[in-house]
């Protein structure tokens, strides 16, 4: 389980926001109670050739956690989950 790549680039504070650029990305959990920084990362880093070829997955869910911070109110993947086997 790992950060959403959409929900770090909702809350990158820099404007304009670049979804390319890694950079630390604070989100704020749980009206408050919980602040994390973090990397931002892409999805292209979570798939690439070399995990796509020694891991064949097996199942992918996108989640929205009710108890994390909405932007806007805007709703969004919070993280997402993939189930892999090695090959």
């Amino acid at each position: 389980m790992v950060a959403h790549p959409i929900r770090q680039f909702i809350e990158k504070i820099v404007s304009p926001k670049d979804y390319y650029q890694q950079e630390i990305v604070k989100s704020v959990l749980f009206d408050g109670a919980l602040v994390v920084k973090e990397p931002s990362h892409t999805f292209q880093e979570y798939f690439s050739p070399i995990f796509l070829s020694q891991f064949q997955i097996l199942e992918y869910a996108e989640i929205n956690d009710t108890g994390t911070e909405r932007i806007n109110g805007d709703i969004y993947p919070s993280f997402f989950i993939i189930h892999s086997a090695k090959k």
